[in-house]
């Protein structure tokens, strides 16, 4: 396995896992055609498990992509208040999710701003509670910051942000045993 799956891996293990729906992450300009033979080789593999890798944004050094549990997202994005918000916002919002539509609506997002809106924390998994105590408090007066900025369950916050530190940790364990990307992701 060369060192680039074994990045991707480490980066994306909180979703591989089952810790959160969604992860971020980034990789080098130069390693975006190593993604794209990951995505092609393993794609199968990764639908089993119901994840996806989608690029969202690339900016002058790097690309940055989002690797996603489909069904749980969907589900996120689902909740009344998520989808009234997004919604709002202007994102494709229906009877039945189109997450690509949505995905690439959150991308138009990114790009028209150059930076990344506020709602991404439904999409990264993020408590929902959290992501609306963000944009209400503009980032200020948060009571715990970790991962994201806890405005609501700081107990909550913390026990997932110890679960997904130590997806990092199994991960590398994963790794280290199993050798291959496929052994890995079915291993996990």
């Amino acid at each position: 396995m060369s060192s680039f799956e074994n990045n991707v891996l480490t980066a994306c293990a909180p979703t591989i896992l089952g810790v959160k729906h969604g992860t971020l992450f980034s990789c080098p300009k130069e390693d975006i055609i190593k993604l794209e033979n990951i995505n092609k080789k393993y794609s199968v593999l990764l639908l089993e498990k119901d994840i996806y890798i989608k690029p969202l944004y690339q900016c002058k050094n790097r690309q940055f992509i989002l690797a996603y549990r489909k069904k749980e997202l969907i589900k996120a994005l689902s909740d009344k208040k998520v989808s009234a918000f997004l919604k709002k916002e202007g994102y494709p919002v229906g009877n039945k999710m189109d997450m690509e539509k949505m995905l690439d609506f959150l991308a138009v997002r990114i790009m028209a701003n150059n930076s990344f809106p506020h709602e991404i924390g439904f999409f990264l998994g993020y408590p929902t509670e959290d992501v609306f105590g963000f944009i209400k408090n503009k980032g200020n007066n948060y009571k715990l910051c970790g991962y994201w900025k806890v405005y609501d369950n700081v107990e909550k916050a913390r026990t997932l942000f110890e679960n997904i530190a130590m997806c990092s940790e199994n991960m590398k364990r994963i790794i280290l045993s199993q050798k291959s990307f496929p052994l890995i992701i079915n291993a996990a």
